[in-house]
């Protein structure tokens, strides 16, 4: 049947003013209420262990990802993933030489996963191997967990990753992107949910604090953003550091900062080779924590290891103790002291 042109505009005008109304409509409609961040987290650990197997990647020598299957245990309440191996193993040397890592765990049957976006770091305490062994791995390892053989992983993620469709938690539409958190920051809700007043509530003092050695590390060629650095602390803030046997040093916050960014330039001489924190990258990690607050001050411990990759040294201990404010609902440094861990200075009994 033929129409009059006219008639044809006039469908297709009505057409796009439907089409217009429905998606205004769409839009009036009120936005979904945001994932809750512990559901999120629990459904993670629940992907994981049903999981049992995951996907690890690093970075390989020949700046190549590498991905292998490893049999983690399942995550603490950190969600800090435990890996057992062997030391001889290419992911071992790539984690020491590169601390970025992935983990990736998916359950084809619910199609479901989890990634986690973090950093490693090998760790050979016996205590540790001890606590983090499977029986069933009795034949691939001379003397169990006790022999040289044997090593760990320690993965601490800063970003989750998931995807499950048992939890309800799914996929943009859209931009196909997963359900996402922040592990470095707890008052933080699921990325791309809508942001109501109440999310201002600040995080935990101790999660605070955890944040900034992130912050201060950085991988091969790159520099930590200083200015993101300088946000945790207020203006006055005071740092005193170990600069020698003997010795203390006291900063300023600007002295501080300008006293790491050198620190990152300055060159070391590793074998016949002189190298810089900057070139080869740098990590400092929470091995433990202690905090305590009350109102608007709080004080952390915090046990940590440095290390340069590639460096042929084990991790060098050391213990922070930070003086916190709450100023405008965040928490604020506002001083902090630093002493180096040594056999004749053992960890202190808070934080073993």
């Amino acid at each position: 049947m033929h129409r009059r042109p006219g008639a044809r505009r006039r469908t297709a005008m009505a057409v796009l003013v439907a089409l217009f109304c429905a998606t205004m409509a769409l839009a009036a409609q009120e936005a979904p209420a945001p994932p809750d961040r512990a559901a999120v987290v629990m459904a993670a650990r629940a992907v994981m262990q049903k999981a049992r197997y995951c996907s690890l990647v690093t970075l390989g020598a020949e700046g190549q990802l590498q991905a292998r299957v490893v049999d983690p245990f399942a995550p603490d309440e950190a969600m800090t993933v435990w890996i057992g191996t062997n030391p001889v193993t290419r992911k071992v040397a790539e984690v020491r030489n590169d601390p970025r890592a992935t983990l990736i765990c998916a359950d084809a049957a619910e199609q479901a996963y989890v990634t986690l976006l973090g950093t490693a770091r090998v760790v050979t305490d016996p205590a540790e191997k001890a606590m983090h062994w499977k029986s069933e791995w009795s034949g691939f390892y001379k003397d169990t967990h006790r022999g040289d053989d044997y090593v760990l992983l320690r993965f601490e993620p800063r970003r989750l990753e998931v995807v499950s469709p048992a939890h309800t938690l799914l996929n943009d539409p859209i931009t196909w992107r997963p359900v996402s958190i922040d592990l470095l920051a707890p008052g933080a809700q699921a990325a791309g949910a809508p942001t109501p007043a109440s999310a201002a509530a600040p995080s935990s003092a101790e999660q605070f604090v955890r944040g900034i050695y992130t912050d201060v590390s950085a991988s091969g060629g790159t520099l930590p953003d200083w200015n993101r650095v300088r946000d945790y602390f207020v203006k006055e803030a005071v740092v005193v550091l170990r600069t020698g046997r003997d010795q203390t040093t006291v900063f300023s916050l600007e002295g501080f900062l300008k006293d790491f960014a050198d620190f990152y330039e300055r060159p070391m001489k590793l074998g016949d080779e002189m190298i810089a924190p900057k070139t080869r990258g740098f990590t400092e990690r929470v091995v433990r924590s202690r905090a305590w607050e009350y109102g608007d001050m709080a004080h952390v411990l915090v046990l940590y290891e440095a290390e340069i990759a590639g460096w042929n040294r084990p991790p060098q201990q050391g213990v922070d103790s930070w003086l916190l404010v709450r100023r405008d609902g965040r928490w604020r440094i506002a001083a902090a002291t630093n002493e180096i861990v040594t056999a004749a200075r053992p960890v202190p009994a808070e934080l073993r």
